[in-house]
């Protein structure tokens, strides 16, 4: 298979909601110029993929081919576009929140803090959220599994000796 690199950055962008490669290596601690060489380099970009992951917790196989995970892995969502519009709208809502509890003193934040900060620390919230939903519906999935498994042996008939 043929790796992409264009598409694999735009998908490192999509996922950290960045609108440009400027946004994407600020994100990441990184260049400009280090996000286009990317781009053209001859092999797939697995740094800026493996930060990508850490960051944001995108899996490698998406972020390389576009594939969308299985629907066994723990990473199991309809569509990343989708995730990524959830992710949007609860960074969104995260950070109403957080001008919120400031304005009112329920919160105190430092003054040096920048939002980029405060939108980290709600994409890190909202992987360990879904995470953790998409853990349960797994183990969820396996016990309703094992209870079938078990309901199948005991409605079959025993073994007959003769």
């Amino acid at each position: 298979m043929q790796l992409n690199n264009k598409a694999i950055v735009e998908r490192m962008r999509q996922v950290c909601l960045a609108r440009n490669d400027a946004e994407l290596a600020k994100f990441l601690g990184t260049t400009t110029s280090a996000v286009s060489t990317w781009k053209n380099a001859r092999y797939p970009p697995y740094n800026g993929c493996l930060m990508v992951h850490e960051k944001v917790g995108a899996t490698m196989d998406w972020l390389l081919t576009g594939i969308h995970p299985s629907e066994n892995s723990s990473h199991s969502y309809q569509g990343l576009q989708e995730r990524g519009e959830l992710l949007e709208v609860f960074i969104n809502k995260f950070m109403e929140a957080i001008s919120i509890a400031k304005k009112s003193g329920l919160l105190a934040i430092a003054n040096n803090a920048q939002d980029a900060e405060l939108h980290r620390l709600g994409q890190l919230l909202f992987n360990e959220y879904t995470d953790c939903v998409a853990t349960r519906h797994q183990t969820e999935h396996t016990e309703s599994e094992l209870d079938e498994n078990r309901d199948i042996e005991e409605q079959s008939p025993p073994d007959l000796i003769e």
